[in-house]
């Protein structure tokens, strides 16, 4: 049985509300025109702000297969160093880490394999040149990566952000909440353990489904019904090609 798409929700998949997407393109044509790894640890980090799983909508398992550019099961190798962003247009810069998997079994995307693939997480603390250090506060399932369950990861590719790089690497579709243990047969919640998927479900997904091409649907018919003007249809697409700038 194949997985349908339904329209007019994929933005809000991504855990980001066509309302916030629109003042993010508002704001940036406004500004236009005016590998070394660690252990995670639970209490390694100051906290800035706190990003929790409520700031992300729950998804049904179809909603997270069908806003996925790729859906693995992998095995947790460890983080890069925590570095800076500057995101495009200037702005406060933002502190990440990257987690990389390494891949055991392809559900749907373009990767073999064997072949690891990189996921971008808040968190983590970089010393700048004046020798103060920028704390980001990291995402509760933080300290839950170095267990020894496989994971089952629904990521997308970065799309509209200021915060983009242009290195290769993931997201997770709702936040921490993309990310799943699998025992057992069994998707467990990393927050919420009674949210389970059978693992079956799996081989239900339709490799087919192309979240870039769903979400460039619903912005042309948002444009034909007139609920967003050209100026704001152009400017969100032309985001998808500004980055803002990694730094170490």
């Amino acid at each position: 049985m194949k997985i349908k798409f339904k329209k007019k929700r994929l933005l809000k998949r991504r855990g980001i509300s066509i309302v916030c997407v629109l003042s993010m393109t508002l704001f940036s044509v406004a500004c236009q025109k005016a590998e070394e790894t660690e252990s995670p640890s639970r209490n390694q980090y100051k906290r800035i702000e706190k990003a929790t799983d409520t700031d992300y909508p729950p998804l049904s398992f179809n909603e997270m297969a069908n806003s996925s550019d790729l859906v693995v099961a992998a095995d947790f190798l460890g983080f890069t160093k925590p570095f800076k962003v500057s995101p495009y247009g200037g702005g406060d810069i933002a502190v990440y880490r990257d987690a990389v998997f390494k891949v055991k079994k392809v559900y749907k995307g373009e990767v073999k394999e064997g072949k690891t693939v990189t996921v971008r997480i808040p968190g983590g603390e970089v010393v700048d040149d004046e020798r103060q250090t920028i704390y980001a506060e990291p995402t509760e399932a933080d300290w839950m990566y170095n267990d020894e369950n496989e994971k089952v990861l629904f990521l997308a590719r970065p799309r509209a952000d200021r915060y983009k790089t242009r290195e290769d690497y993931y997201i997770f579709v709702t936040g921490p909440n993309g990310m799943y243990d699998l025992r057992d047969n069994t998707l467990f919640g990393l927050f919420h353990e009674d949210v389970t998927f059978d693992a079956k479900a799996l081989d239900s997904i339709d490799p087919a489904v192309d979240p870039a091409a769903e979400e460039k649907a619903e912005m042309d018919e948002r444009l034909r019904e007139k609920s967003m003007t050209r100026e704001e249809y152009d400017a969100f697409f032309e985001q998808m090609d500004q980055y803002g700038v990694k730094e170490p």
